[in-house]
C-alpha cells in the first residue's frame, strides 16, 4: 500500500469506502475502488457447497475428479468465481459418470490437441485420465472433457499453430480470421479457431476450373459463358481473387447451348430491369413475367437484360387500360398522355 500511497494525492489513503467516496468525485471510482476492497483468491469448498446448495462432499469429489478446477493458496484450497459459476450451471457435475470422461482419440479431435500433448498433461498431473475395464472400453484411456476444455482455453494458439490445425497456409489462415469474433490479441481460442476452419470447409459453389472439370469442358467454354452474362460468379470475403459458380449457375451452364449467346449491340433508349418497372409503374416481377411471355421485347447484353423504352410504354398502355386497383397511380407520362 506504501508504494501505491502517492497516487492518492495530500489526502493520503483512505480508511474506509465511505471517506474514499467523500474525498474522490465518482468519475474516479472505477479507478481507485479495488484499493481499498478486500482482495480474495475465490471461493473455498464449503463456500462454493453453500451457494451451490451441495454437500461440500460433492464439491471435494468434483474437484477430485476434475470436473471442478481448483488452486492451492496459503494451505487452502479455492475455486475461483468464474469456474464456480460454470460448474453450477452445469448442475454440478460430480464427474463419476461415462459422460464426463472421452478417449484420448476423441479429446485429440474435439480440442484440436495432439495424443503426446495429452499424454504430457497427464503425465505432469494437469489432467485426469483413468483407463477402461469392461467390454469395448477396456484398455482403452479416457480423460476428463472438463479439464480439457479448460487446458485448451488457457492454452490457446498461436497463428502457426492454428494455421497447421486448419492445414493452410498461415496467409490464408490470417485472411480467414478477418471478421470472425476475435479480439485481436494474446492466444486464439478454440472457439474461433473452429469457426475458421469451419468458414474455410464451407465452399459457396465450384471454382471456374472444377466446373469446366465436370461438365467435360475447357475453361474457355465456361469463361465465355460468364462473359456473356449466361452465368455469374460468387467471391468468398476473405479471399475475393477466387472466383465460385453456385449450384443453380452450374444448373444453368448445363443447359446452355454449345455456342455462347450472342450479344446485341445497345440501342441508347435501353432500360435496365429497375429502371423498366419504374418506367411502367408496375413492379419488375411483372416486367420479367411480360417478357417471359413474350409480350415485351428485350435485349441480352454483357450486362444483362434491357429493355428498349418503346417496348416498355407500348406494353404498359395495354396494362394501365384494364388495370384493377382502383388506387394504382399510372406513371407520370402516361397520365401526360391521357391527360389524366
Amino acid at each position: 500500500m506504501h508504494a501505491e500511497s502517492h497516487i492518492w494525492g495530500r489526502k493520503g489513503i483512505p480508511t474506509s469506502f465511505e471517506a474514499y467516496s467523500e474525498g474522490y468525485p465518482p468519475l474516479a471510482h472505477g479507478a481507485k475502488r479495488h484499493l481499498t476492497l478486500p482482495w480474495m483468491p475465490g471461493l473455498t469448498a464449503s463456500e462454493l457447497a453453500r451457494k451451490a446448495g451441495c454437500a461440500r462432499s460433492r464439491v471435494c469429489r468434483a474437484i477430485a475428479n476434475g470436473t471442478l478446477n481448483a488452486f492451492e493458496q496459503g494451505g487452502e484450497t479455492y475455486i475461483a468465481k468464474t469456474n464456480a459459476t460454470r460448474w453450477i450451471s452445469r448442475g454440478c457435475p460430480v464427474g463419476d459418470s461415462d459422460r464426463s470422461w472421452i478417449s484420448i482419440a476423441t479429446a485429440a479431435k474435439r480440442y484440436l490437441l495432439t495424443a503426446r500433448e495429452l499424454n504430457a498433461f497427464i503425465a505432469h498431473g494437469e489432467l485426469k485420465s483413468k483407463t477402461g475395464t469392461d467390454g469395448a472400453m477396456r484398455g482403452i484411456v479416457y480423460v476428463s472433457w472438463q479439464q480439457c476444455a479448460v487446458l485448451r482455453e488457457t492454452i490457446g494458439f498461436t497463428e502457426s499453430e492454428a494455421a497447421r490445425r486448419a492445414d493452410v497456409p498461415v496467409p490464408e489462415f490470417r485472411a480467414a480470421l478477418a471478421g470472425v469474433d476475435w479480439r485481436g490479441a494474446g492466444a486464439i481460442p478454440l472457439v474461433t479457431v473452429q469457426a475458421v476452419i469451419k468458414r474455410l470447409r464451407s465452399r459457396p459453389g465450384v471454382t471456374i476450373e472444377e466446373a469446366a472439370q465436370l461438365l467435360g469442358k475447357d475453361i474457355a467454354w465456361v469463361e465465355a459463358r460468364i462473359e456473356d452474362g449466361t452465368v455469374r460468379t460468387l467471391r468468398r470475403r476473405w479471399n475475393a481473387n477466387q472466383r465460385y459458380l453456385s449450384e443453380p449457375m452450374m444448373q444453368r451452364l448445363r443447359a446452355s447451348p454449345e455456342k455462347p449467346i450472342p450479344t446485341a449491340s445497345l440501342a441508347e433508349d435501353c432500360l435496365r430491369l429497375g429502371a423498366a418497372a419504374f418506367e411502367a409503374g408496375v413492379p419488375a416481377a411483372t416486367i420479367i413475367n411480360w417478357a417471359n411471355a413474350g409480350d415485351l421485347e428485350r435485349v441480352q447484353t454483357r450486362t444483362g437484360w434491357h429493355y428498349p423504352r418503346h417496348a416498355v410504354r407500348a406494353r404498359a398502355r395495354l396494362y394501365w387500360q384494364h388495370v384493377r386497383f382502383q388506387r394504382a397511380v399510372p406513371p407520370e407520362w402516361l397520365r401526360a398522355e391521357t391527360g389524366a
